[in-house]
């Protein structure tokens, strides 16, 4: 394929039409077909050797492009050959073909989808565990090198998949793939991963003190399952017999307009006036 060259740092007359390999699609990368490139004014920086990055020689200048996916490699499940994109890589659009990152969203994306096939627990919605990305933000401009991306992703586990185990994996996938190819032309950048929260799941405990004693209070003889996070698990954790019980239905909550029926609250309060005469034999 025919690529812009520049082999020696120098003006825009030094630069190269070339014939070149055409790239292969690595785990994580999409080849796209450039049908356009922009040039910028750090363009003259970049190949006259005073920009504060310096590729390795030859390299193509434009960091800028606009073009069609050719074909994906491992990995990549959010484009497929003839998607129509565009993309900022710093240099190296000034060729007929590029190779660019779709990276640690993408992964998330094909973990998300490997959880869907199991372990399942019916008693859960949806009965798998869930893995998203939940917000990206970094960049300042389209023709300026980001100085940073922060993503914030999100695992919540069945009982049993703790979020020890999301990281791992997501972490095999960064240090295998995305970390090589965001230092493949300058050392320094770095990926990091920070647990905000971490709530482990509550597990079934079947004839458990905590379990026997709600039935009771509850006057009821069975327990369900819900998909919302609390801090039982950490109690649980501890070594507590830990069961959640209060008012109210999650049919109701966590959308507008969200209630709590009266008769729910009836009910509460007649469960603690119980659970006060039961503690006070």
């Amino acid at each position: 394929m025919k690529a812009v060259l520049c082999r020696r740092f120098g003006t825009i007359d030094d630069l190269e039409l070339a014939d070149i390999a055409a790239p292969q699609a690595g785990p994580g990368e999409a080849v796209v077909r450039v049908k356009a490139a922009a040039l910028n004014f750090f363009d003259t920086l970049i190949i006259a050797g005073k920009y504060q990055h310096k590729p390795p020689f030859p390299f193509s200048p434009a960091a800028e492009f606009s073009g069609v996916v050719e074909s994906v490699g491992p990995g990549v499940t959010t484009l497929a050959p003839g998607d129509r994109v565009m993309g900022n890589i710093g240099w190296g659009a000034a060729r007929e073909a590029v190779a660019v990152a779709a990276d640690i969203v993408s992964e998330i994306g094909r973990l998300a989808r490997e959880y869907e096939e199991g372990p399942l627990d019916p008693r859960f919605t949806p009965p798998y565990s869930t893995l998203h990305v939940g917000m990206i933000r970094g960049g300042t401009a389209r023709n300026i090198l980001a100085r940073e991306c922060v993503l914030h992703w999100e695992f919540r586990g069945l009982p049993g998949a703790s979020t020890a185990s999301a990281m791992a994996k997501v972490q095999a996938f960064v240090d295998a793939v995305a970390t090589p190819r965001l230092t493949r032309f300058v050392s320094g950048p770095a990926i990091a991963t920070t647990i905000e929260v971490d709530v482990p799941p509550l597990a079934a405990a079947p004839g458990s003190a905590a379990e026997r004693l709600a039935l009771r209070l509850t006057r009821s003889n069975q327990t369900i399952a819900v998909s919302f996070a609390s801090e039982a698990g950490h109690f649980q954790a501890a070594g507590l017999p830990t069961i959640v019980c209060g008012p109210g239905s999650i049919d109701q909550a966590h959308k507008p307009d969200e209630f709590v029926d009266e008769a729910q609250l009836a009910a509460c309060l007649e469960f603690l006036q119980r659970l006060a005469d039961d503690l006070a034999r």
